[in-house]
């Protein structure tokens, strides 16, 4: 987690792709045969002094050879050994105890032909997510709490590796959860397991599952429904941030011409570390899982929940990522400059179109956006040091996010013009989805090659040397001044180096600060060593237009700081401004 800052780790879908398949129940009777039935009883157990745990029972049919294969878990992100969770682990067969062998994150259980099955395993405290955590780590592991435990599939769900395959040829099978809860709990999935819910396989890793004592706000999105939970406090109600979301599901439905899914998103409070900020959250299967400090503003949950909705098509619907062989090559980050950065232009683009955020606001965070850009120190790094370093480098995590949003205002632009006004960016990606599978009904791969093909028939250029240039070699992309409309142009603004004026990571690890810089506007606004950090009152997160206050101790009283965390370096920056008269 980075003070005075908010660094946002998107995991989800850059590692999964895919779409929920869920049948009605009556059409599920006349099917059900077809389909293996996984029935999965959670017993959460409250102990303070040995620590919580989840015992899991899993009840299934063998396979009809007598060997069936289990997954433990999935590698996500930097963890890499999830399988190490799953505690005390017990097959059976109609009451008689099997053998298995475990092989890293799988299990073989040797069987008779066809014969019922039982797995029970634990899940413990000890090695979940426990108090403070930063946002590299927060979804690695379940969420085992005295008043709440959150779980996603991937690393909370043994799973036998079925056979059956749905209409769309991915294995799929009948899933059913089944609580044992304490009184005045509820709990709340991001499927439906009041009946039993037809699941692809690889979508039951990207399941949420949630029980405790939280409130829930549902909304009906046409037919469908959005659910939001929460527990904690926070500076907006959790209605507010119902109908928000509400908004923005509606205005995704419209802008592809998509009928609505359910969809559901959890939000859970992170420990404060010196009152700094932090946010971190996880895309799913027509879900978010989502984790905060308290003092997050619900007009940045707007942006990032947009992003993260905007999954749902991007890529998902639009194609999988690419696949190659090298378990050390990290493919699906190739073309992250498109599932990241696409999504975040397309999602800023939908707010400020359906007037959920206002168009200053839009041209505000497309400057910020700019000034990230060219600020960063990894500006110019390749795209094989993307794919290399994206789980490792926070700078190099963020290149894509903003080669891919200036390279689709630019497009869009160009598409703009092609079409003499007709059609834009939106137009482009509903025809990517509308040509999203093959004659079989399999997703297409998402190559480079791929995209280049689309977007040169949009835009009415070759864009192979731009992607060649910018994405595949890192040579700094320019703004287009005519992007944002003939109201708008470029002017380079000299744009000074965010500075704390002070050794923050020392500071702000000890709550006593230290390092202050005499020549520094912190210095000026009295701040000295030695003076105890009490809470950050406003302003940080590398905001250089706004002072940050900070509240301090010192022998004589406490009091606030103000001044402008900025340095004596400065870098001439292009930034949209509005024409007017005069120019």
């Amino acid at each position: 987690m980075l003070f005075y800052g908010i660094r946002i780790l998107l995991l989800g879908l850059v590692l999964f792709g895919g779409i929920q398949a869920c049948q009605k129940p009556d059409k599920l009777h006349e099917e059900s045969s077809k389909y293996r039935t996984l029935t999965y009883s959670l017993t959460p157990f409250i102990d303070d002094d040995v620590g919580n745990s989840l015992v899991v029972s899993l009840n299934f049919m063998g396979d009809e050879d007598g060997e069936t294969e289990i997954f433990l878990g999935r590698s996500w992100a930097d963890e890499l050994t999830p399988w190490t969770r799953f505690k005390n682990i017990e097959i059976s067969s109609r009451s008689e105890t099997l053998e298995f062998r475990r092989e890293d994150g799988r299990l073989y259980v040797a069987h008779a032909a066809n014969v019922p099955l039982r797995l029970t395993y634990k899940l413990l405290e000890e090695d979940g997510r426990q108090g403070s955590t930063d946002d590299a780590s927060f979804f690695h592991a379940p969420v085992l709490q005295k008043d709440i435990f959150h779980l996603v599939g991937f690393s909370s769900l043994a799973i036998p590796l079925v056979h059956e395959r749905n209409t769309k040829g991915r294995r799929a099978a009948l899933i059913k959860l089944d609580w044992h809860l304490p009184h005045n709990w509820q709990s709340s999935e991001s499927f439906e397991s009041e009946a039993q819910s037809l699941i692809a396989f690889d979508n039951l890793f990207r399941t949420a599952f949630t029980a405790g004592e939280f409130e829930a706000h549902s909304r009906a999105i046409g037919p469908k429904k959005l659910k939001v939970i929460s527990t904690g406090s926070w500076s907006f109600s959790e209605k507010q941030l119902a109908d928000k979301l509400s908004r923005i599901l509606t205005a995704m439905n419209e802008s592809w011409d998509d009928n609505p899914v359910n969809y559901h998103v959890s939000l859970l409070p992170l420990a404060p570390t010196n009152n700094a900020s932090g946010f971190t959250g996880s895309a799913l299967n027509h879900a978010f899982v989502a984790a905060s400090t308290e003092n997050i503003e619900l007009d940045f949950l707007t942006k990032f929940l947009a992003h993260e909705i905007t999954h749902d098509w991007i890529p998902s619907r639009l194609g999988h990522f690419p696949t190659c062989e090298g378990a050390n090559t990290n493919c699906a980050a190739s073309i992250y400059w498109f599932s990241e950065g696409f999504t975040d232009f397309y999602s800023l683009w939908l707010l400020k179109e359906y007037e959920i955020i206002s168009h200053d606001d839009f041209v505000k965070q497309t400057n910020e956006n700019i000034v990230t850009y060219f600020l960063s120190p990894a500006r110019n790094v390749t795209n094989k040091r993307i794919q290399q370093d994206f789980w490792s480098d926070p700078d190099v995590e963020r290149q894509p996010y903003l080669r891919g949003f200036l390279l689709a205002m630019n497009w869009n632009y160009d598409i703009f013009t092609k079409s003499e006004g007709t059609l834009d960016m939106t137009d482009a990606l509903k025809a990517l989805k509308d040509k999203a599978r093959d004659n079989e009904g399999r997703l297409v791969e998402l190559t480079q090659d791929y995209l280049i093909s689309h977007f040169n028939e949009w835009t009415g250029l070759d864009i192979s040397n731009q992607v060649e240039t910018h994405i595949i070699n890192g040579k700094t992309i320019f703004p287009n001044p005519k992007a944002l409309g003939e109201y708008f142009k470029t002017k380079s603004k000299p744009i000074y180096m965010y500075s704390l004026g002070f050794d923050v990571e020392a500071s702000l690890g000890t709550g006593i600060f230290g390092g202050v810089v005499k020549d520094h506007n912190a210095y000026s606004a009295g701040l000295r060593d030695g003076m105890k950090f009490i809470e950050k009152v406003k302003g940080g997160g590398g905001d250089t237009t706004q002072p940050i206050v900070l509240k301090i101790r010192d022998d004589q009283s406490v009091r606030n700081i103000s001044y402008l965390p900025i340095g004596d370096e400065n870098v001439k920056i292009p930034q949209y401004i509005q024409v007017t008269s005069q120019d």
